[in-house]
């Protein structure tokens, strides 16, 4: 939940903040705070109790994320993906790679998650030909292949010689 609470130096007789001669704007100058629900981390986390909820929540909020990448309420589209959220859930909130992109996700919820990715396994999936890679490489190939195609059809491509 996000709290703003209005300041300024001065009361009027009825007791309101006066902003009157004061430079601050009510709508603008005001302190906000990012309060969250107590959290305590699970020393064994499990999918559907502890962590399924909370990232559900954000495959609704980012319909996106869950058409185009990966669909975080779902555990077997989750389980490829496992590499490419510990780097992002590990990172300092200051990281353009931190995950939550919107950091809004709570120290605790973020360690719950954490500390389940670390207990799963981690899945391989086959690539025709070149035997086993996991979801980020596939998506990074993907781009690339993608971005080719778009060089051969726009006549910007280069010979490969």
């Amino acid at each position: 939940m996000v709290e703003t609470v209005g300041y300024s130096a001065r009361l009027t007789a009825g007791g309101a903040l006066d902003y009157a001669g004061s430079g601050l704007a009510p709508g603008l100058d005001v302190i906000v705070t990012h309060v969250r629900d107590a959290h305590e981390v699970p020393a064994d986390p499990d999918w559907v109790r502890d962590v399924q909820p909370i990232l559900a929540q954000y495959s609704r909020l980012y319909p996106v994320m869950r058409e185009h990448v990966v669909d975080l309420g779902d555990l077997d589209a989750l389980r490829p993906w496992r590499a490419a959220m510990l780097l992002a859930m590990t990172r300092d909130i200051t990281d353009p790679n931190y995950m939550p992109v919107t950091r809004d996700l709570s120290q605790p919820k973020r360690a719950t998650i954490v500390r389940w990715l670390e207990r799963l396994p981690a899945a391989r999936s086959a690539v025709a030909g070149i035997g086993f890679r996991d979801a980020k490489a596939e998506a990074a190939a993907a781009v690339g292949r993608r971005a080719l195609a778009e060089q051969a059809l726009d006549g910007t491509g280069f010979d490969e010689e």
